[in-house]
């Protein structure tokens, strides 16, 4: 079974979409093998596209992040919110049927409140920019306070359950 058996791809999107208007960030889905579906419809700050859009800075940056998150949300079975190198918060939700791990739900690129303090040397060194222009680039990312990054999860775990994913484990 694969995350688009449990539910067709218009649902994620709308899911990605109701996560994003919530919260800001740019979300997405991934599947079993965090892959993502498909690409944020908007972006929560102008670096996350850059740094996705080149493939050394995203597999560096993103893609380890994501990885290390999906293989602890699908250990775990519960939600999980870490920075990533950039210190731009990520949030990722486990998608299970059946107790198989399916893909997760997900969320990058604002402040959890009060730390909102930007690592751009990683960036910057990938892409070849000064810190300077990296910081520029993550201005306006949303920040986000605790209680509000609870709702958005409560949100996608109802969603979650609506589709019919095994959401128990996950309170």
């Amino acid at each position: 079974m694969t995350i688009l058996d449990l539910a067709p791809m218009q649902v994620w999107k709308d899911l990605s979409d109701k996560l994003q208007k919530k919260t800001g960030l740019s979300c997405n889905v991934t599947d079993a093998d965090n892959k993502p579906l498909f690409l944020p419809e908007k972006w929560a700050n102008q670096l996350c596209p850059a740094v996705k859009g080149h493939p050394e800075a995203a597999s560096a940056i993103c893609a380890i992040a994501m990885n290390s998150m999906a293989n602890e949300a699908r250990i775990s079975k519960k939600p999980v919110v870490e920075p990533c190198d950039l210190n731009l918060v990520k949030i990722a939700i486990p998608v299970f049927k059946d107790g198989l791990f399916l893909g997760a739900v997900g969320g990058c690129g604002g402040w959890i409140k009060g730390d909102e303090e930007l690592e751009p040397l990683p960036a910057a060194r990938l892409l070849g920019e000064d810190e300077e222009k990296i910081a520029r680039m993550a201005e306006g990312a949303p920040v986000l306070e605790e209680k509000e990054i609870a709702g958005a999860l409560k949100m996608v775990r109802r969603a979650l359950h609506e589709i019919g994913a095994d959401t128990e484990a996950q309170s």
